[in-house]
Protein backbone atom coordinates (compact mmCIF):
# COMPACT_ATOMS: atom_id res chain seq x y z
CA UNK A 1 0.00 0.00 0.00
CA UNK A 2 1.02 3.38 -0.66
CA UNK A 3 0.36 6.22 2.28
CA UNK A 4 0.13 9.68 0.87
CA UNK A 5 0.95 12.12 2.90
CA UNK A 6 -0.45 15.98 2.53
CA UNK A 7 -2.89 18.74 2.71
CA UNK A 8 -6.68 18.12 1.22
CA UNK A 9 -9.04 20.96 0.24
CA UNK A 10 -11.44 22.18 -2.07
CA UNK A 11 -10.40 24.45 -5.61
CA UNK A 12 -12.52 26.94 -6.20
CA UNK A 13 -11.87 28.10 -10.24
CA UNK A 14 -13.73 31.31 -11.25
CA UNK A 15 -15.85 30.68 -14.05
CA UNK A 16 -16.59 33.70 -14.95
CA UNK A 17 -15.82 37.32 -14.20
CA UNK A 18 -17.18 40.30 -16.26
CA UNK A 19 -15.97 43.82 -15.89
CA UNK A 20 -12.86 45.46 -13.78
CA UNK A 21 -15.27 45.09 -10.32
CA UNK A 22 -17.63 42.14 -10.75
CA UNK A 23 -20.94 42.29 -8.75
CA UNK A 24 -21.24 38.25 -9.46
CA UNK A 25 -18.52 35.44 -9.29
CA UNK A 26 -19.46 31.78 -10.60
CA UNK A 27 -17.13 28.96 -9.23
CA UNK A 28 -16.86 25.73 -9.85
CA UNK A 29 -15.50 23.81 -6.94
CA UNK A 30 -13.90 20.24 -7.15
CA UNK A 31 -12.24 18.26 -4.50
CA UNK A 32 -8.42 18.05 -4.43
CA UNK A 33 -5.08 18.79 -3.50
CA UNK A 34 -1.88 17.30 -5.16
CA UNK A 35 -1.99 14.54 -2.34
CA UNK A 36 -5.34 14.00 -2.63
CA UNK A 37 -5.39 13.56 -6.40
CA UNK A 38 -2.06 10.69 -6.09
CA UNK A 39 -4.14 9.19 -3.70
CA UNK A 40 -7.11 8.89 -6.37
CA UNK A 41 -4.73 7.98 -9.08
CA UNK A 42 -3.00 5.69 -7.59
CA UNK A 43 -6.43 3.93 -6.54
CA UNK A 44 -7.78 4.40 -10.34
CA UNK A 45 -4.44 2.33 -11.29
CA UNK A 46 -5.75 -0.56 -9.31
CA UNK A 47 -2.97 0.44 -6.35
CA UNK A 48 -3.93 0.16 -3.14
CA UNK A 49 -3.20 3.84 -1.64
CA UNK A 50 -4.32 5.62 1.65
CA UNK A 51 -4.13 9.09 2.73
CA UNK A 52 -2.69 9.87 5.68
CA UNK A 53 -3.77 14.12 6.57
CA UNK A 54 -5.90 15.91 9.16
CA UNK A 55 -9.31 16.56 7.81
CA UNK A 56 -12.41 18.97 8.60
CA UNK A 57 -15.18 17.80 9.94
CA UNK A 58 -17.65 20.73 8.10
CA UNK A 59 -19.39 20.28 5.61
CA UNK A 60 -16.81 20.15 2.55
CA UNK A 61 -14.66 18.14 4.80
CA UNK A 62 -17.33 15.23 4.82
CA UNK A 63 -17.69 15.38 0.92
CA UNK A 64 -13.65 15.21 0.96
CA UNK A 65 -14.02 11.76 2.84
CA UNK A 66 -16.87 10.56 0.60
CA UNK A 67 -15.34 11.51 -2.61
CA UNK A 68 -12.26 9.21 -1.10
CA UNK A 69 -14.29 6.93 0.14
CA UNK A 70 -15.64 6.61 -3.78
CA UNK A 71 -12.83 6.25 -5.18
CA UNK A 72 -11.32 3.49 -3.27
CA UNK A 73 -9.02 5.41 -1.03
CA UNK A 74 -8.46 4.39 2.51
CA UNK A 75 -9.73 7.08 5.25
CA UNK A 76 -8.48 4.98 7.97
CA UNK A 77 -5.71 7.63 8.47
CA UNK A 78 -7.47 10.42 8.55
CA UNK A 79 -7.17 12.56 11.53
CA UNK A 80 -10.43 14.44 12.39
CA UNK A 81 -10.16 18.27 13.06
CA UNK A 82 -12.51 20.63 13.77
CA UNK A 83 -11.18 23.57 11.66
CA UNK A 84 -12.58 25.00 7.80
CA UNK A 85 -11.55 23.12 5.16
CA UNK A 86 -9.10 24.88 3.44
CA UNK A 87 -10.67 26.94 0.26
CA UNK A 88 -7.94 27.26 -3.07
CA UNK A 89 -9.40 30.33 -5.17
CA UNK A 90 -7.70 29.99 -8.85
CA UNK A 91 -8.49 32.24 -10.95
CA UNK A 92 -6.68 32.51 -14.85
CA UNK A 93 -5.06 35.48 -15.85
CA UNK A 94 -4.91 37.25 -19.44
CA UNK A 95 -2.51 34.58 -20.71
CA UNK A 96 -4.05 31.65 -19.54
CA UNK A 97 -1.72 31.50 -15.98
CA UNK A 98 -3.29 30.79 -13.07
CA UNK A 99 -3.17 32.56 -9.87
CA UNK A 100 -4.20 30.50 -6.35
CA UNK A 101 -4.78 32.64 -2.86
CA UNK A 102 -5.76 29.79 -0.47
CA UNK A 103 -8.33 30.59 2.54
CA UNK A 104 -8.67 28.57 5.84
CA UNK A 105 -6.64 27.36 9.01
CA UNK A 106 -4.85 24.62 7.42
CA UNK A 107 -3.46 26.20 4.10
CA UNK A 108 -0.82 24.90 2.99
CA UNK A 109 -0.06 22.55 6.42
CA UNK A 110 -2.11 19.62 7.52
CA UNK A 111 -2.22 19.18 11.14
CA UNK A 112 -2.28 16.93 13.80
CA UNK A 113 -2.71 17.05 17.69
CA UNK A 114 -0.82 15.08 19.86
CA UNK A 115 -4.47 13.21 20.61
CA UNK A 116 -4.72 12.23 17.43
CA UNK A 117 -1.33 9.54 16.97
CA UNK A 118 -2.43 6.55 19.12
CA UNK A 119 -5.19 6.60 16.84
CA UNK A 120 -3.00 6.65 13.77
CA UNK A 121 -0.61 4.68 15.10
CA UNK A 122 -3.00 1.69 16.04
CA UNK A 123 -4.22 1.73 12.30
CA UNK A 124 -0.49 1.12 11.28
CA UNK A 125 -0.81 -2.24 12.90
Amino acid sequence: MFLVCGEVLFDFFVESAHGNLPRQVTFKAIAGSSPFNVAVGLSRLGIEAALLTGISTDFLGKQLRQVLEEEGVSTRYLAPVDAATTLSLIRLDEQGIPHNSFYGQFKWVFVFEVAHYPAILANLR
